[in-house]
């Protein structure tokens, strides 16, 4: 599916704002799981120009501010962008799971659905409030997780995860909903199912990128980890490893220069911390 948006600015009888663009491209690509679209393009990557000088919606639909005039580690992520990077880190590698969602028993003013780790077994719930009036993001509805799920608490992240790393601990009873998405996690017994005891801190930084010879990863644990991590061609052909096994808390930096035979273009890097948590990244390649 391509060139779907809704502008985060509104124009005469035309929807538009943040909160509407980042609901819409998450609320989009939920869809598409729980329908078997494997691919949603959304309709362009920058704005075509500044807030207040936009003269129609279609200038107004990008996942970043414009970039034009500025350089290329100064690009600005509008709150769509936001979104959309918090719910691929959330639901990658994930499927939808049609019936752990049955088992929800969703009201009709609640909208969602469970999606599996099929290789780890675990579920994120990806929750709203259905909106109703329109030009409106405004809703509300109340959900408990079935009691034979177990959930002595449950996690919650919110749109703006990528960004704040937060995670609210929850009654699995009674939690409030909005028309934003959000995503939760069961927890059973006294231990949170993920509390970032495996995590990336922050977000994995390349430097220099676009690189020639050689770049450098670098990226924090918060604890002891193994770390691996692969590189990739546009052919999805792995196609460079690296793994380094009980890595200590703290921040660290790799250099990679296994690179340097491979032809110019894009390639991309996926960062796994002790099997379970990944980061995945883009590195663009130099013709020297």
């Amino acid at each position: 599916m391509t060139e779907t948006t809704i502008p985060r600015k509104s124009f005469e009888d035309f929807i538009g704002s943040d909160e509407a663009a980042r609901n819409y491209a998450m609320k989009v690509q939920i869809a598409a799981y729980q329908n078997g679209i494997r691919q949603v393009a959304l309709y362009q990557l920058a704005d075509q120009a500044i807030f207040d000088d936009a003269q129609n919606w279609l200038e107004m639909s990008g996942l970043y501010q414009q970039i034009s005039t500025v350089q290329p580690y100064e690009v600005t992520l509008n709150e769509s962008g936001i979104a959309c990077r918090t719910m691929t880190q959330m639901l990658w590698g994930r499927a939808f799971d049609p019936n752990a969602t049955d088992a929800l028993n969703l009201s009709d003013e609640v909208r969602g659905g469970a999606f599996i780790d099929m290789q780890m077994g675990d579920t994120i719930y990806v929750l709203w409030a259905k909106t109703e009036m329109d030009q409106s993001e405004s809703a509300s509805a109340s959900f408990s997780f079935p009691s034979n799920l177990n959930f002595t608490t449950v996690e919650k992240r919110e749109w703006n995860h990528s960004v704040t790393d937060e995670v609210t601990i929850l009654n699995p009873d009674n939690i409030a909903l909005n028309g934003t998405p959000l995503f939760f996690k069961g927890v059973i017994g006294g231990d949170p199912v993920n509390t970032h005891e495996v995590d990336l801190t922050k977000t994995v930084l390349v430097l220099p990128n676009p690189f020639g010879e050689f770049f450098q990863l670098k990226f924090e644990l918060i604890k002891l980890n193994n770390v691996n991590l692969e590189i990739y061609n546009v052919q999805g052909m792995k196609i460079y490893e690296w793994s380094e096994n009980d890595m200590l808390e703290g921040e660290h930096t790799i250099l990679i220069n296994e690179l340097k035979p491979f032809s110019a273009g894009m390639y991309f890097g996926k960062l796994t911390i002790d099997g379970k948590k990944s980061q995945t990244f883009k590195l663009l390649k130099m013709q020297e």
